[in-house]
């Protein structure tokens, strides 16, 4: 009897995890994108236009410097990859 119920607690602790189970690609996504941070950065970003219209502060945010985000995305600069939330990346575009 003993042997019945170890059975099938396991058993349903694997069919458990199979219906919670994800891919690798949504768990990278989800370590690498901090959405609480991208709209903090966006916040941020807007204040400093505000504050800086006459200097045209925009031109700061618009160079060209790819840098592949750790999701795998290219992104046209560490702003563009900051506004979406990505956490870190490294220069250049990704491969």
């Amino acid at each position: 009897m003993k042997k019945l119920k170890v059975i099938g607690f396991v058993g349903l602790v694997v069919l458990g995890l199979s219906t919670i189970s994800c891919s690798k690609d949504e768990l990278v996504e989800d370590l690498c994108i901090d959405e609480v941070a991208a709209a903090a950065y966006n916040i941020e970003t807007n204040i400093l236009l505000a504050e800086d219209e006459e200097n045209d502060a925009d031109g700061r945010y618009t160079y060209l410097s790819y840098v592949c985000g750790c999701n795998d995305k290219t992104y046209f600069n560490d702003h563009q990859a900051k506004l979406d939330g990505v956490v870190s990346w490294t220069r250049g575009e990704c491969k």
